[in-house]
Protein backbone atom coordinates (compact mmCIF):
# COMPACT_ATOMS: atom_id res chain seq x y z
CA UNK A 1 0.00 0.00 0.00
CA UNK A 2 1.07 3.76 -0.57
CA UNK A 3 0.61 6.25 1.83
CA UNK A 4 -1.53 9.14 0.19
CA UNK A 5 -2.19 11.14 3.14
CA UNK A 6 -2.33 12.33 6.82
CA UNK A 7 -4.81 14.30 9.00
CA UNK A 8 -6.79 14.63 11.91
CA UNK A 9 -9.08 11.34 10.91
CA UNK A 10 -6.03 9.07 10.52
CA UNK A 11 -4.13 8.24 7.56
CA UNK A 12 -4.90 7.23 3.53
CA UNK A 13 -3.47 4.56 1.43
CA UNK A 14 -3.80 3.29 -1.99
CA UNK A 15 -3.93 0.07 -2.48
CA UNK A 16 -5.07 -3.49 -3.03
CA UNK A 17 -7.75 -5.43 -0.39
CA UNK A 18 -7.88 -8.69 -0.63
CA UNK A 19 -11.78 -9.47 -1.84
CA UNK A 20 -12.17 -6.12 -3.76
CA UNK A 21 -11.76 -6.32 -7.11
CA UNK A 22 -9.71 -2.64 -7.60
CA UNK A 23 -7.71 -0.80 -5.93
CA UNK A 24 -8.95 1.27 -3.01
CA UNK A 25 -8.30 4.02 -0.43
CA UNK A 26 -7.93 2.96 2.81
CA UNK A 27 -8.33 5.20 5.63
CA UNK A 28 -6.95 3.68 9.06
CA UNK A 29 -8.63 5.91 11.24
CA UNK A 30 -6.70 7.62 14.12
CA UNK A 31 -6.35 5.46 17.54
CA UNK A 32 -7.22 8.98 19.32
CA UNK A 33 -10.59 9.12 17.75
CA UNK A 34 -11.31 5.72 18.12
CA UNK A 35 -10.73 5.65 22.11
CA UNK A 36 -14.47 7.56 22.53
CA UNK A 37 -16.87 5.00 24.45
CA UNK A 38 -19.17 5.09 21.65
CA UNK A 39 -16.70 5.12 19.11
CA UNK A 40 -17.84 2.03 17.69
CA UNK A 41 -21.63 2.30 17.35
CA UNK A 42 -20.49 5.96 15.57
CA UNK A 43 -18.76 4.01 12.96
CA UNK A 44 -21.15 1.60 12.32
CA UNK A 45 -23.44 4.27 11.82
CA UNK A 46 -21.61 6.10 9.88
CA UNK A 47 -21.04 3.45 7.42
CA UNK A 48 -24.73 2.97 7.06
CA UNK A 49 -25.07 6.59 6.05
CA UNK A 50 -22.20 6.88 3.88
CA UNK A 51 -22.76 3.02 2.09
CA UNK A 52 -26.14 4.99 0.85
CA UNK A 53 -24.28 7.39 -1.24
CA UNK A 54 -24.56 7.56 -5.12
CA UNK A 55 -23.53 10.48 -6.66
CA UNK A 56 -20.89 11.15 -9.36
CA UNK A 57 -19.40 13.59 -7.21
CA UNK A 58 -19.07 11.34 -4.00
CA UNK A 59 -16.45 8.23 -3.59
CA UNK A 60 -18.18 5.41 -2.99
CA UNK A 61 -17.94 3.79 0.10
CA UNK A 62 -17.24 0.11 0.03
CA UNK A 63 -16.94 -1.07 3.51
CA UNK A 64 -16.20 -0.15 7.49
CA UNK A 65 -13.90 -2.89 9.09
CA UNK A 66 -12.72 -3.43 12.73
CA UNK A 67 -10.14 -5.61 14.29
CA UNK A 68 -9.12 -5.09 17.71
CA UNK A 69 -9.11 -1.69 18.40
CA UNK A 70 -8.45 -0.34 14.81
CA UNK A 71 -10.91 0.50 12.08
CA UNK A 72 -10.66 1.13 8.54
CA UNK A 73 -12.82 2.73 6.20
CA UNK A 74 -12.50 1.42 2.44
CA UNK A 75 -13.91 2.86 -0.64
CA UNK A 76 -13.15 3.08 -4.39
CA UNK A 77 -9.86 4.77 -4.94
CA UNK A 78 -10.58 8.21 -7.11
CA UNK A 79 -7.95 9.23 -8.78
CA UNK A 80 -7.40 13.03 -9.06
CA UNK A 81 -5.68 16.01 -7.98
CA UNK A 82 -6.61 17.78 -4.55
CA UNK A 83 -8.39 20.91 -5.77
CA UNK A 84 -5.65 23.55 -4.00
CA UNK A 85 -2.95 21.80 -5.90
CA UNK A 86 -5.28 21.73 -9.36
CA UNK A 87 -6.35 25.31 -8.95
CA UNK A 88 -1.90 26.23 -8.64
CA UNK A 89 -1.13 24.12 -11.70
CA UNK A 90 -3.90 24.87 -13.71
CA UNK A 91 -4.78 28.49 -13.47
CA UNK A 92 -8.62 28.16 -14.35
CA UNK A 93 -10.78 30.85 -16.59
CA UNK A 94 -13.16 31.85 -14.72
CA UNK A 95 -15.97 29.44 -15.99
CA UNK A 96 -13.98 26.50 -15.59
CA UNK A 97 -13.47 27.64 -11.89
CA UNK A 98 -17.42 27.82 -11.74
CA UNK A 99 -18.28 25.03 -13.01
CA UNK A 100 -16.01 23.51 -10.21
CA UNK A 101 -17.09 25.05 -7.28
CA UNK A 102 -21.16 24.00 -8.97
CA UNK A 103 -20.07 20.22 -8.87
CA UNK A 104 -18.92 21.02 -5.23
CA UNK A 105 -21.86 22.50 -4.18
CA UNK A 106 -24.19 19.77 -5.97
CA UNK A 107 -22.45 17.40 -4.05
CA UNK A 108 -22.79 18.56 -0.90
CA UNK A 109 -26.51 19.49 -1.61
CA UNK A 110 -26.60 15.74 -1.95
CA UNK A 111 -24.87 14.49 0.90
CA UNK A 112 -26.28 17.35 3.36
CA UNK A 113 -29.69 16.00 2.43
CA UNK A 114 -28.92 12.36 3.50
CA UNK A 115 -27.40 13.71 6.99
CA UNK A 116 -24.12 13.30 5.96
CA UNK A 117 -21.66 16.25 6.99
CA UNK A 118 -18.16 16.63 6.11
CA UNK A 119 -16.52 18.44 9.36
CA UNK A 120 -13.71 19.80 7.64
CA UNK A 121 -13.67 20.18 4.11
CA UNK A 122 -10.98 22.18 2.59
CA UNK A 123 -9.63 22.37 -1.25
CA UNK A 124 -6.97 19.72 -0.27
CA UNK A 125 -9.66 17.40 0.74
CA UNK A 126 -11.66 18.22 -2.37
CA UNK A 127 -9.72 15.92 -5.62
CA UNK A 128 -10.28 17.26 -8.82
CA UNK A 129 -10.38 14.34 -11.67
CA UNK A 130 -11.23 14.81 -15.42
CA UNK A 131 -14.80 16.46 -15.32
CA UNK A 132 -13.86 19.10 -12.89
CA UNK A 133 -17.67 19.99 -12.65
CA UNK A 134 -17.72 17.13 -10.44
CA UNK A 135 -15.28 16.29 -7.79
CA UNK A 136 -14.33 12.68 -7.01
CA UNK A 137 -14.24 12.73 -2.99
CA UNK A 138 -15.76 15.82 -0.86
CA UNK A 139 -17.08 13.28 1.60
CA UNK A 140 -14.52 11.90 3.45
CA UNK A 141 -10.90 12.25 2.46
CA UNK A 142 -7.25 13.44 4.30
Amino acid sequence: MRKLGAGWKGATYRGRVEGKPSECAVLAVARELTAATDFAERFRQTGELLGRLEHRGAVRYLEFRQQGDNYVILSEYAPGAPMSRWLTQNSPAAADWLQLFCGVLDTLEYVHGRGVAHLDLTPAQILVGDDPGYNEDVVESN
